[in-house]
């Protein structure tokens, strides 16, 4: 989730990408084992633990693949939906049939589709010959679909947000991380004004997931710089039908635990409107055992922040993610903390005076800091320039440069600064101590735990500091 300027102007790109991010995938030779016997040779790449093949193979097979996004994606229209999905709620939000997204790839001037995680829908099972993965086409109905985690949540919980743009990360390969319980990955986007969502989901890195203990709730946004496509479906009682129905079939077709709502940039104007979709969505989301969470911006007299009604959201949802970073932002005029201490515990303070209960909300915590290079000026001020620095960039630029960081008692950060070709470095810096720290505010609130933006910019230590303040079972 995850609210600095960054992040809004790289999301609004991500869906706009989704058919040329594989260009440069390494093919090889598949097939699709056909159920009379037959043999359809396709070339294929796989990517996250999940196989793609090409979308005329598949065709092939009878399942009808409707071309979308101009081109970006694909449709399969599943008739009957509430019966499909054994979903009795879809049939009032979605009728007779329910269209669902799947993005496409392009290689070399062919379109390839995610086979995995879709037996149900395809009928085409992925197994694998020789040591290289092929599908073979069996009857739909013996495919299940994937349970949701069992694991038991207690609270203070830790979250972290997976930022996905084209591929999600292969988690298999990747080092467990203790006391992590719940990720949400940036999966779901809202389209267009008729509730039509798109979908960028990994079967493979749900399952993963769940193997290792952690719930995932897929966070689903409105791609935060088109507000008159969001005014237009809040706006829409069908679209936001259409738009919770999509949710509930991804959620039984790839196992997801819950959603994380996104939306940012609403017009003020349709702060009531976003509160109803919520209102709406989440007796059917909860019904089917999902847990139905919201990102929301710190109290403050700005419009952005009026336009989340934070008292009434937290009376309907399970979780409160307080978005309380960029308290200096990238294009900040002055150089500063991404968010010190004094500036988190007053958010804090303000946003449970608002009537958010405690136990439902979770403190936002940044894994990140910014990379300050300030030119001086003739008046004596200075020009800034902030940049995104991750946990190890900033410890590099520790070793490089030799620097002892100070401890700033009042800000509860360490601080270093270095001059280079005529320029001064300045960073607040996020380490174990400034976390530890985080995680003590958590605890003298008694909050509901940690949402951190994001997996991918800590050090290993930033998980350990979390945890161990949080005094939870570093053994999962």
């Amino acid at each position: 989730m995850k609210k600095f300027i960054f992040f809004t102007a790289v999301l609004s790109v991500i869906f706009s990408a989704a058919c040329c991010f594989a260009k440069d995938e390494k093919l090889f030779q598949s097939y699709i084992l056909t159920s009379d016997g037959g043999r359809i040779n396709t070339t294929a790449f796989s990517k996250s633990g999940d196989l793609w093949i090409e979308a005329a193979a598949l065709q092939k097979t009878g399942t009808v693949l409707e071309s979308v996004l101009d081109g970006k994606g694909f449709v399969i229209t599943v008739q009957n939906p509430a019966a499909f999905f054994g979903i009795p709620s879809l049939e009032q939000l979605a009728g007779n049939t329910l269209r669902l997204h799947f993005r496409a790839a392009e290689v070399q001037k062919i379109k390839y589709i995610n086979v995995s995680g879709l037996e149900k829908l395809t009928g085409c099972f992925v197994e694998t010959s020789n040591g290289q993965p092929c599908v073979r086409v069996l009857p739909k109905e013996i495919a299940a679909f994937p349970a949701k985690s069992t694991t038991e949540l207690q609270q203070p919980i830790i979250l972290a947000w997976e930022y996905v743009t084209s591929y999600s990360p292969e988690l298999a390969s990747e080092p467990v991380i203790n006391g992590l319980d719940v990720i949400s990955p940036t999966w779901f986007n809202l389209e267009s004004a008729d509730g039509f969502v798109s979908n960028i989901t990994s079967p493979a890195y749900t399952a993963e997931a769940h193997k290792r203990g952690m719930k995932v709730w897929a966070l689903v946004s409105n791609d935060f710089n088109r507000p008159l496509l969001t005014k237009a479906f809040l706006r829409s009682a069908q679209a936001r039908k259409l738009f919770t129905a999509q949710l509930l079939a991804f959620s039984k077709l790839y196992g997801l635990d819950g959603f994380n709502f996104d939306f940012e940039k609403i017009d003020v104007a349709d702060r009531d409107a976003f509160t109803q979709l919520l209102r709406e969505a989440a007796p059917y989301l909860k019904e089917e055992g999902l847990v139905v969470s919201v990102d929301v911006h710190k109290p403050a007299n700005t419009n952005m922040s009026k336009s989340h009604d934070r008292k009434a959201l937290s009376s309907i949802v399970d979780y409160i993610m307080v978005m309380t970073y960029d308290q200096h932002w990238a294009g900040c005029p002055t150089a500063g903390s991404v968010a010190d201490l004094p500036w988190t515990k007053y958010a804090v303070y303000l946003t449970l005076q608002e009537g958010v209960p405690a136990e439902k909300l979770l403190l936002g915590v940044p894994l990140y800091m910014r990379r300050w290079v300030c030119t001086p000026l003739p008046n004596g001020k200075e020009k800034v320039k902030g940049s995104t620095l991750t946990m190890p960039n900033s410890d590099e630029l520790i070793r490089k440069h030799k620097l002892v960081p100070v401890w700033l008692a009042d800000k509860k950060q360490d601080y270093y600064e270095f001059s280079e070709k005529g320029q001064k470095t300045k960073v607040w810096v996020e380490n174990a101590k400034s976390l530890a720290e985080r995680a003590a505010l958590i605890k003298e609130f008694n909050l509901a735990g940690a949402a951190c933006w994001r997996k991918g910019h800590e050090q290993p230590y930033a998980w350990k500091a979390l945890a161990e303040q949080l005094q939870k079972n570093s053994g999962k």
